[in-house]
C-alpha cells in the first residue's frame, strides 16, 4: 500500500494549522495542547539545561556545516554565530533567564532565543 489512508484528509485542516502555541513545539496536526501532567512529565529543560554548552558548541559546528553547503550565506553564518555566543554568555550569567524559560528541552531553548535574536534566521539552524 502506498501513499496516506483514505480515510486521513490530505493537508492539515485550519485547526490543525493554527492551534500549535506561540514558542512550543507540541501543536500542528493536534486540536488541542496536552495535558497538564504529561506536559511537566515530558518537559526536560529543567534537567537538561546543564548540556547548553555542548548544544552551544553542536550548533556553532551545525551553523558552519550550513554556511558550507550555501544553506546559510556567509552572513548568515556570521549573525547565527555571533547570536549563539550571546546565548552562552547570557545563560552563564543570566540564572534567571534559564529558569523563566518556558522552553520544552535544551534544543528548544536555543531556538527560542534564536528567533529572539534573529527573526525567521533562527529557525534556519534546524535544516537538515
Amino acid at each position: 500500500m502506498t501513499g496516506a489512508p483514505k480515510d486521513k484528509p490530505s493537508g492539515p485542516s485550519p485547526a490543525q494549522s493554527s492551534h500549535k502555541p506561540e514558542g512550543k513545539m507540541w501543536g500542528g496536526r493536534f486540536e488541542r495542547g496536552p495535558d497538564e501532567i504529561f506536559y511537566k512529565f515530558q518537559r526536560s529543560f529543567p534537567f537538561d539545561r546543564r548540556l547548553l554548552p555542548y548544544e552551544v558548541a553542536v550548533d556553532r559546528a551545525w551553523a558552519k556545516a550550513l554556511a558550507g553547503v550555501e544553506i546559510l550565506t556567509a552572513g548568515e553564518a556570521l549573525e547565527t554565530l555571533a547570536a549563539l555566543d550571546q546565548v552562552a554568555e547570557r545563560a552563564a550569567s543570566d540564572a534567571a533567564w534559564l529558569e523563566a524559560s518556558e522552553a520544552e528541552d535544551v534544543h528548544h531553548f536555543v531556538e527560542l532565543a534564536l528567533v529572539e535574536k534573529l527573526g525567521g534566521l533562527g529557525h534556519k539552524l534546524h535544516t537538515g
